[in-house]
């Protein structure tokens, strides 16, 4: 008898409430992931603190309140870990903060715009090596 897989949960912030309802199409038909969505850093937070079984999370750069890079640091304060799984999405002009953005200890960076085949394996990866960090 083999244990049943709980789907991965995904916390997403990001501000764009038109991105917002790109990724619930895209997740909306695909198994293994538990999208939460969130619009603004301090809700994203919020959620994480109250929520410590997030396993991935999908980061906005440039969001209105604070910097993605704000929101992985105070992220891995909750946690207590630098591996935590955090993806970065970016624009073209996120790109020029190359280094700030290496610096803050992401796991993966991902342009924008990505396709939802890129966006679903950068995700598995991530929560891949999440779950068997030797591997």
């Amino acid at each position: 008898m083999s244990a049943e897989v709980k789907p991965a949960r995904v916390l997403i912030i990001d501000d764009d409430p038109g991105i917002i309802r790109v990724y619930q199409a895209i997740f909306g038909y695909q198994p293994g992931f538990e999208p939460v969505f969130k619009l603004t850093p301090t809700t994203g937070l919020a959620y994480f603190e109250a929520n410590r079984d997030t396993h991935l999370v999908l980061l906005d750069w440039d969001l209105p309140e604070m910097k993605g890079h704000d929101v992985a640091s105070r992220i891995r304060q909750i946690t207590g870990r630098v591996d935590d799984p955090i993806i970065f999405m970016l624009t073209g002009t996120d790109n020029l903060n190359q280094d700030l953005i290496l610096a803050s200890g992401v796991s993966e960076l991902l342009p924008k715009p990505f396709s939802p085949k890129v966006l679903i394996e950068r995700l598995t990866k991530a929560n891949q090596k999440f779950q068997n960090p030797r591997a």
